[in-house]
């Protein structure tokens, strides 16, 4: 999630008729074999650029988790150096007695136009037929509404092994914000994990 992320964003909702919040959970992969957790620690882990988007999206991951799961935003955590190299990275949060890691990243921010017909759908085989029903829809006309589609991708890995234990895909339809993004995929990655017994 980056600045043309929020350029899109505006742009999309400036354009459409129907600009809305609409987000779930488009798939999601559990290791079958895995008897990892619940996890009493994770770190949020948001791979962007834009260092706001960044503290934004870690710190309401984090405010979600439920009670008895201490939250931990990497942003206060890890050093440049450490965020670069998954090694030292994996290191220092084991010296930290964190447990699981949940890494966010934006994989799609896809535009499209749709095409609304208006009113008029009817056949026209004849001047007459097409005429006035062409007519009428002229007072109704279709339209072009720009929608954006933004999918991000949560990856939850177990720390101490390490191992990917669950994946999911999240899809939010004509965001209003950032915001909205970062909201919902917290919320709904959060309330899986805690559906799955990855935390409670």
């Amino acid at each position: 999630m980056h600045k043309s992320l929020a350029i899109a964003l505006v742009t999309a909702c400036a354009l459409s008729f129907a600009c809305s919040k609409r987000s779930e959970l488009v798939g999601t992969w559990k290791e079958p074999n895995t008897s990892s957790g619940p996890f009493e620690s994770v770190v949020a882990i948001a791979l962007t650029s834009n260092q706001n988007t960044r503290r934004i999206a870690e710190d309401e991951f984090v405010r979600r988790l439920p009670k008895n799961t201490t939250g931990y935003s990497s942003y206060k955590l890890l050093s440049k150096e450490e965020e670069e190299d998954v090694d030292k990275l994996v290191a220092r949060l084991q010296a930290e007695g964190i447990h699981a890691a949940a890494v966010m990243r934006l994989v799609e921010e896809n535009n499209s136009v749709q095409h609304d017909p208006g009113s008029f759908n009817q056949q026209f085989y004849t001047l007459n037929s097409y005429y006035s029903g062409a007519f009428a829809a002229s007072l109704d006309p279709g339209y072009l509404v720009t929608e954006i589609a933004v999918r991000v991708e949560t990856a939850f890995y177990d720390v101490d092994k390490p191992e990917l234990v669950w994946t999911g895909y999240s899809q939010t339809l004509n965001p209003k914000s950032v915001q909205v993004v970062i909201d919902d995929v917290a919320r709904l990655v959060v309330q899986e994990l805690t559906r799955e017994k990855f935390v409670r």
